[in-house]
């Protein structure tokens, strides 16, 4: 039965170290202790010794300016994107309230922000030395395993797994992925608890949205295995059914959310939609061909090694062969819903010219890098269990030296920069651009509050919300919003888009300034705020002069505009002195 074939096929490894046993010894706290001291240089060096902290952009930066909209929805009135707060409620991400609490203790919502980074480097590692304990049943396994799964994975289509500089929801979702994992193999033969694993995999739905439909439906098909070769068929199926509905209860609230914020346009056309969504995230098919050949180009040894340790483990390896079929089952099923779903949407949509219900889902192919990892490292411990096995085995040590050469060969060539950096506040001052762009936010922050802004990069657009707390007329970042809350945003949002490429196009720093100006009062803001050519050698002071106190005719549209500050990096502008 399959239930017994998952516990007792292979039982414990003879090597010394491997362990079925709960207990910790003083060599998990070793690594323990290297996962803490990782976690601390990563978060060192992020920090960098910046206080406040301004260098959110991303999705971290959207989280941290949807709290400030959430906290004072009077001060985004008239903002382009958060100025209805029911149009936030489409992401119910927990995220966006933690920062909400935690930003009266730290003074602002970048530095709340930062400082959730080096937990969740230190829970990714835990939970990956957690997961390779149960499965491995060896220390040493367990360790390279973390050390391998802290290391981030560039996939394509603007996402990764692993480590990033900033605790995003996709890398909380990682950090807890491991969790889910060790569950749903410790729990995989005990029925009674399938609806507590399933809810608990719905629940996720509020660290990611995007990855929980994905694992939810992976894990319940790997408890479908469960079906071949039981006797209690009848019983297996009725916690089945009662797991997909804990698993959709889970969801539901956050479901709602979504659904209800929704926008109503029907006369959206479906090419405007286009026309704003990257290639690959309109076809789901050509999305998964990049993230293989992405892999294939970056990292083949990865894709070529994972795959076919996959394939060996599954049909022909001895230790813990019906693990690695569950393991298999959700990675098969972690790649047709992330693709499968997106292409019935998006095959829907070509024939009715409706919007898909959701964009994002195709990221959960990001989940085949740590999938894949998994497989190499398992066959590295496959190697190593058959040659303790062997009772004259002479190279008993090699399988624990590859996995340690693997383990390092990674780390050197995944490990980010933030890291290396650690030393860099106790050493170093603040680097001069960090203090330019910091100067610049203060500027704006001391504008009157009902001040509204166009910004040159969104990088500024955060800043601009979640520290300096004004409202913006445009945004790069106001995408998010637009795809899943307001459809009939978007043919403006993309307008102006293409305006303001083409003035960031602009090298030379005051004609620069000069198309930013003009934009700016085309779109009604009060004041812009531009990024000059950093590649540019200029005298900044001079930059400006011929745009003080210089109108253009209102007949046409235009209006004065006023230089209010400038240093070498940043330029503020009055667009309606």
């Amino acid at each position: 039965m399959v239930e017994r074939r998952l516990d007792d096929r292979s039982g414990p490894s003879r090597d010394v170290e491997t362990t079925t046993e709960s207990t910790v010894n003083r060599w998990d706290l070793v690594v323990l202790l290297a996962i803490a001291g990782y976690a601390l240089a990563f978060q060192l060096g992020r920090w960098q010794a910046h206080s406040p902290f301004t260098q959110l952009a991303g999705d971290a930066g959207n989280i941290a300016s949807y709290a400030a909209a959430l906290d004072q929805p009077n001060l985004f009135a008239a903002d382009s994107s958060l100025g209805d707060p029911r149009q936030l409620r489409f992401y119910a991400a927990v995220h966006v309230h933690i920062l909400r609490l935690l930003q009266p203790y730290f003074g602002d919502y970048g530095s709340a922000y930062l400082w959730l980074l080096g937990a969740h480097v230190f829970l990714l590692g835990t939970s990956s030395y957690v997961f390779g304990r149960l499965l491995f049943r060896s220390r040493f396994w367990a360790a390279v395993l973390a050390a391998v799964l802290l290391m981030p994975v560039t996939v394509g289509l603007g996402t990764y797994w692993g480590t990033f500089r900033d605790a995003q929801p996709r890398f909380t979702y990682a950090a807890l992925l491991p969790i889910l994992w060790a569950a749903g193999l410790a729990w995989h033969t005990k029925p009674r608890l399938w609806p507590l694993l399933l809810g608990f995999a719905g629940a996720l739905v509020f660290i990611h949205p995007v990855s929980a439909p994905s694992w939810g439906v992976a894990i319940l098909l790997g408890l479908c295995l469960n079906l071949v070769g039981t006797q209690r068929r009848r019983h297996h199926i009725a916690m089945l059914i009662a797991a997909s509905a804990a698993f959709a209860v889970a969801m539901a609230p956050f479901a709602m959310l979504y659904l209800g914020a929704r926008s109503d346009s029907p006369e959206l056309e479906f090419e405007i939609w286009k026309r704003v969504i990257s290639p690959n995230y309109r076809d789901a098919l050509a999305g998964f061909e990049y993230v293989l050949t992405r892999l294939w180009d970056h990292h083949p040894a990865l894709l070529a090694w994972g795959a076919s340790a996959a394939l060996f483990q599954i049909g022909w390896g001895r230790f813990r062969r019906d693990a690695a079929r569950v393991v298999a089952v959700w990675t098969v099923a972690v790649v047709a819903v992330s693709v499968g779903i997106p292409f019935l949407e998006q095959a829907r949509a070509a024939q009715t010219g409706a919007v898909p219900m959701q964009v994002d889902l195709i990221r959960g192919l990001r989940f085949l890098a740590p999938l894949l990892s998994l497989f190499c490292v398992w066959s590295l411990v496959e190697a190593d269990h058959r040659l303790n096995g062997a009772t004259r085995a002479p190279w008993k040590q090699l399988p624990r030296l590859c996995g340690a050469v693997l383990a390092a060969v990674w780390i050197h060539h995944q490990m980010p920069g933030e890291p290396k950096h650690w030393s860099a506040p106790l050493y170093e001052f603040p680097p001069v651009q960090y203090e330019q762009r910091r100067e610049a936010f203060d500027q704006v922050a001391s504008l009157p509050r009902d001040a509204t802004l166009l910004t040159s990069s969104p990088f500024l657009s955060a800043g601009v919300r979640y520290y300096a707390l004004h409202p913006l007329v445009h945004s790069r970042l106001d995408l998010g919003v637009f795809l899943y809350a307001r459809h009939d945003a978007l043919p403006e949002w993309q307008r102006a888009k293409a305006y303001k490429r083409r003035a960031r196009a602009v090298r030379d720093p005051g004609e620069r300034l000069h198309a930013f100006a003009r934009l700016a009062s085309r779109l009604c803001a009060d004041y812009a705020l531009v990024e000059l050519a950093p590649d540019r050698c200029v005298e900044y002071t001079t930059i400006g002069s011929g745009l003080t106190a210089t109108c253009e005719d209102s007949a046409t549209g235009g209006s004065c505009r006023e230089l209010v500050w400038i240093n070498p990096g940043y330029a503020l502008i009055r667009t309606n002195p």
